[in-house]
């Protein structure tokens, strides 16, 4: 996880994905240790690959903004259409 304020770059969490693990509970993990350590979010900004139902519901659980690009599933481009 990065911070990408103007004028500030930083790395604040980094944690190894293991087979065993969800992207959820990884997730999960970065965002508890962000807030518990006083980082405030003001838009989160997710990775195609991040692009579950899982993880959308860990991010609305924080209460987070956040912009995430969809993958063009079929589901997707109908709905898109019917737009």
């Amino acid at each position: 996880m990065q911070c990408v304020e103007k004028r500030i770059r930083a790395q604040l969490g980094c944690y190894p994905l293991y087979d065993n693990k969800s992207n959820a509970d990884f997730v999960r993990k970065l965002l508890s240790d962000d807030i518990n350590n006083g980082i405030k979010i003001k838009l989160l900004l997710v990775d195609r690959e991040f692009f579950t139902a899982g993880i959308i519901s860990v991010i609305k659980q924080k209460h987070l903004k956040f912009l995430m690009p969809a993958k063009k599933t079929p589901r997707i481009k109908d709905a898109i259409l019917q737009y």
